[in-house]
């Protein structure tokens, strides 16, 4: 039987707020009370007092008018292609990017990110790169950012290292190809690369500090050579405390599974996990990793839970379980988390770190668009709708304390 590994784009991984995306922030009115709210997300069953302990100061109201946008003004592109990273810590920085794309000429003419302040929306910085070339997602760190450029002819990524400010400090090539997993605590970000000779393919960890420098390498898995059709795909994760888990495949073959330290030393014993259909690893607050993939109807969901160092999967918590994510966010200070579930409609829900359901906040015009929430806090949201294009970005600045 054919085994599928489907890895996680940067682009949605990072630009539309995984881990990092990506890499791939919420506003609103509290909800329901807390036991109908629990009721209504899955939360964790909890007595009242317990609920309103683990939920005290997570629910923002929403107040004042939200700082607006629009990245794109004065382009005369009519097809800008925009899109909104973290915020970092402090004062918070809110990285906004525009391109531009022209078929006539190969591809994107125009790439720039410009970094808006978020208490005032002042311009503290703006960085164009040259045809082709530049990041096309950031990763957020406690102050500054990474920048992830693709290459359009070996898909390999080169990193950028970017102030808080956007001036860009180093550029460092790697030959890791398809994405960059972030460190949720902020330290760095890890890549894989596959490495081919005739005797085998090895499969390289690659550890990369905030500033985009090496901090650590390791081949992980090998296995027998590849054939020209044939390639080895990945997905990974990165807990709380720095451990990763990488899932693996070959183009013909099973999917196998093992968990790293941060100097990319096996921390656990290699394993095939029970569904192959891994999409994306989301790091949660006691350590673990939320395994979104596939259901048993093929269906997109949380369908499994990764212990650190354990070899193999468990079921899910309960106030996960089945859930179809649209956007996860850990909330500052390691507080709780934001979700959004597929589908129209849909508000932010609000989690306390134990899981307990503390409340929903819906923003006036969430619906048009994808949202993250910044390290500081602050909620930005993409209007995708609006009659200046998809270029236009709300905030909230440092919503959740």
């Amino acid at each position: 039987m054919r085994h599928v590994l489907l890895a996680t784009a940067v682009l949605v991984a990072v630009a539309c707020g995984s881990g990092e995306k990506v890499e791939t922030a919420a506003a609103g009115v509290p909800g329901a009370d807390a036991g109908a709210a629990a009721a209504d997300a899955g939360g964790v069953a909890a007595d009242a007092g317990t609920v309103k302990a683990a939920c005290d100061g997570l629910v923002p109201a929403v107040s004042g008018t939200p700082l607006v946008v629009d990245v794109g003004s004065g382009s005369a592109n009519p097809t800008p292609i925009c899109s909104a990273a973290r915020p970092d810590e402090g004062t918070g920085t809110v990285p906004l990017r525009l391109a531009t794309y022209d078929p006539s000429v190969g591809g994107s003419y125009q790439n720039a990110w410009v970094f808006y302040r978020s208490s005032d929306a002042a311009v503290l910085g703006r960085r164009r790169w040259s045809p082709g070339d530049g990041p096309v997602a950031l990763l957020t760190h406690p102050s500054g950012f990474t920048g992830i450029e693709l290459s359009p002819e070996s898909g390999q990524i080169d990193l950028h290292s970017l102030t808080h400010e956007g001036a860009e400090s180093l550029e460092t090539p790697t030959k890791a190809e398809r994405t960059v997993v972030a460190d949720p605590a902020g330290g760095g970000m890890v890549t894989f690369e596959v490495q081919r000779s005739a005797a085998q393919y090895a499969l390289r960890y690659d550890r990369f500090d905030s500033d985009a420098g090496l901090a650590a390498t390791a081949v992980v898995a090998t296995g027998p050579p590849l054939g020209p059709d044939q390639d080895v795909t990945w997905v990974a994760g990165t807990t709380t405390s720095g451990d990763t888990l990488v899932v693996f495949a070959t183009t013909d073959g099973g999917c196998r599974a093992v968990w790293l330290d941060r100097e990319g030393g096996r921390t656990s014993a290699e394993f095939a996990p029970a569904r192959c259909t891994v999409q994306q690893l989301h790091p949660l607050l006691d350590g673990t990793l939320a395994v979104s993939g596939n259901d048993l109807d093929g269906n997109p969901a949380v369908v499994a839970l990764a212990r650190p160092r354990t070899a193999g999967f468990e079921n899910p918590p309960g106030w996960l379980a089945g859930i179809r994510l649209r956007e996860f966010f850990l909330l500052p200070g390691g507080k709780g988390y934001a979700l959004r579930r597929q589908g129209p409609g849909q508000p932010i829900e609000i989690l306390a770190a134990t899981g307990e359901s503390c409340g929903k906040v819906r923003p006036a015009d969430l619906d048009k668009g994808p949202f993250v929430i910044g390290r500081d806090g602050t909620l930005v949201e993409q209007d995708l709708a609006g009659s200046a294009g998809p270029c236009t970005f709300r905030w909230y600045p440092q919503l959740f304390k």
